[in-house]
Formats: C-alpha cells, sequence, structure tokens
C-alpha cells in the first residue's frame, strides 16, 4: 500500500544552523529575516532553506542587514532607547557628517570620543558624557551611508536625465522627468497627475522674468515654485527625493 511522504518541519537547530533563520508561520515553514519570506519545508526540509540562501536576493538582503547590525554594534547601549540615547545618536551622526563634509581625517575623531575632549568642554551635558564616536564609529558611519547612496542613486544617470532639476531653462522635457523618476521614484512615474504638473510647471516657469531666472540658483528656484504651491505634489516628491541625495565628490581621507 503506497504510503504518503512524511512533511518535513522546522526544528529548533535551524535556527543556529542557518543565519536569520527562525520558525514561521507554521510547523512546514521557515521565516528568513533578512528577507520577511517564509520558506516551504513540507518537500524539501532544511535542503529549502539552503536554496533560498543561494538566491541572489537573499545574499543581498542578507549584506544589508549584517551591514546595519555592523553599525548597531557601535552604539553605546542595545537597551530601549531614551530621549538622551536619541539625542547622542543623532549627535554622533551629525558629527560623522561634519567629517566626511570637511575632508576630515577619521583618526582625528579620537580626540573628541577616547580623549573625552566634549565630556570636558560640556561637563553638564547628558549627551555630551555618552557621546563615543571615533574613528571606526566614524568611519562606519560613511562607509554604510555610501553604501545605501550607492544602491539607491546612481551617479551614471547624471549625464543624461537629471539636468532638467538644475531649471537652466524655462521648460524641462517630460520624458526625462518620467524616466528619472523610474529610477528613484517608479510609483510617481506611473501617475498620469505627473503629466498635467509638467506642464504646469512650465506655464510657471514661463512666468518667471529673465533677469530673476538667471541669477537664482536651482534651489532657490524649486523654493520659489513650491511655496506656497500644493498643485504639484508628485513633482516636490520626485525633487525632494533627489535634491536630498549628497555625493561628496572629495575623497575623505583614510
Amino acid at each position: 500500500m503506497f504510503q504518503p511522504k512524511r512533511k518535513s518541519v522546522y526544528k529548533v537547530d535551524f535556527a543556529k544552523e542557518f543565519q536569520g533563520i527562525k520558525k514561521g508561520k507554521d510547523d512546514y515553514h521557515a521565516h528568513c529575516i533578512p528577507c520577511k519570506d517564509e520558506i516551504n519545508l513540507a518537500a524539501m526540509g532544511k535542503t529549502a532553506i539552503k536554496q533560498h540562501q543561494e538566491k541572489p536576493k537573499h545574499k543581498e538582503n542578507a549584506k544589508a542587514a549584517a551591514t546595519t547590525r555592523s553599525l548597531s554594534n557601535f552604539m553605546s547601549s542595545r537597551s530601549a532607547l531614551t530621549t538622551t540615547d536619541d539625542k547622542t545618536a543623532a549627535a554622533e551622526g551629525a558629527w560623522a557628517f561634519h567629517v566626511a563634509t570637511h575632508n576630515q581625517s577619521f583618526s582625528s575623531t579620537d580626540c573628541c570620543s577616547s580623549e573625552a575632549l566634549f565630556r570636558t568642554m560640556f561637563s553638564d551635558s547628558d549627551v555630551a558624557k555618552n557621546f563615543s564616536c571615533g574613528q571606526n564609529k566614524t568611519k562606519e558611519f560613511y562607509t554604510t551611508v555610501i553604501e545605501y547612496i550607492d544602491k539607491w542613486f546612481r551617479v551614471e544617470l547624471l549625464p543624461t536625465n537629471i539636468s532638467w532639476i538644475m531649471l537652466s531653462k524655462k521648460s524641462v522635457d517630460y520624458y526625462e522627468i518620467v524616466e528619472m523618476a523610474e529610477q528613484v521614484a517608479p510609483e510617481i512615474a506611473k501617475l498620469d497627475a505627473l503629466f498635467n504638473e509638467v506642464a504646469e510647471l512650465n506655464h510657471m516657469l514661463q512666468q518667471i522674468p529673465d533677469e530673476i531666472f538667471g541669477a537664482d540658483t536651482a534651489e532657490m528656484k524649486w523654493h520659489k515654485i513650491f511655496k506656497d504651491n500644493d498643485m504639484l505634489p508628485c513633482l516636490y516628491k520626485l525633487v525632494s527625493i533627489i535634491l536630498s541625495i549628497q555625493v561628496a565628490k572629495s575623497p575623505v581621507p583614510l
């Protein structure tokens, strides 16, 4: 008599054997934490986990998760964040940004952290007392952000479809905007409203006197266009995304 094959079930040891794996929605599934996927174990057992972890998608997600963990390892506390913890983390991030922006050596940050310069200068500050951002953490901030930017925004797009954002002339090309939107905000590129907003933008640009148009920077032009104007929500979101991307031109000394 034919005996149906017994279904494989999740075992506690899987969490130790495979990184990022825990019990899934039932006994026949494992949950991949980096991918947020349910892996069906019924037919193949742990072989299904192995196959899942060999997929390019999983490897990319696991790498991103590892990067996030490596940065969190530098944080002063693993307990639930308090107001002081939040402020300290923000101060450390701002400090790392300052170091990168001014092209300072990572090693120069040690005197402010390990030698407690900030704690001495601001002895009555709880943030200063908890501040700890020497060269290792500062470098981790920098490299982590650069990795995210590299995935989020490709510099090779610059010569082709981002010139419109400079508003160097009194008209923008709808198809260039759609091309850019497809890269950084696909949900915007699909909206019919975007066409009408581009037409409205071109009309607004034509109304700007030549002497003012030529004197303003791109940021000033966009500020004037969006100020007290809620008629361009798609363009506002798209421009906000692009202008918020900081790409450093100069190398940071290691």
